[in-house]
């Protein structure tokens, strides 16, 4: 279920709260059916925003939207997407996530992140498998190349060591 905006609300104007991280437990943040509503509501109340997101399948047009409310935003914003590999392994993991979606959408923001020093950040946060833990240093030196920090992790999933998923030591 989508976090109901009046939440979202109270949560923006109370002063306690300075970083909201929308990262979504079962789902993805930007496909919440209000997430355009969400991001403005929280960079309107100065609310430092991270948004941790696979960034696939979203048109160019939501992107545009998207950028022109962080352009706005007086707070810096952080997209963190979750690239779990190349062009040729990230789908293993991400189901259905379309490399092209992803690689647009990061080419957007990279846009306005050229335009806006220390306001728009960009990671590359990468899970490691053993179907793309060859990819570490190809992905690393993309993420580079795209101004991301990049970010390898390993899951706390693995059901243990002869997990197929698991990478090697």
């Amino acid at each position: 279920t989508d976090l109901p905006m009046d939440y979202v609300r109270n949560i923006a104007e109370q002063q306690i709260y300075h970083t909201i991280t929308l990262c979504g437990s079962f789902g993805d943040p930007i496909y919440h059916r209000n997430f355009h509503e969400v991001l403005r509501t929280l960079v309107s109340h100065n609310k430092v925003v991270r948004v941790v997101t696979a960034g696939a399948n979203r048109t160019a047009r939501w992107w545009a939207e998207t950028m022109r409310i962080v352009a706005q935003s007086p707070v810096p914003v952080e997209f963190t997407f979750s690239i779990d590999g190349l062009e040729d392994t990230n789908h293993l993991y991400r189901v259905n996530a379309r490399w092209e979606t992803i690689m647009m959408a990061i080419r957007m923001c990279q846009e306005l992140a050229s335009d806006r020093t220390n306001m728009l950040f960009l990671v590359w946060k990468f899970i490691v498998f053993k179907h793309n833990q060859h990819q570490i240093d190809d992905a690393r030196k993309m993420a580079e190349d795209l101004n991301m920090k990049f970010i390898p992790t390993y899951s706390g999933r693995y059901t243990g060591m002869d997990d197929p998923l698991r990478p090697d030591e």
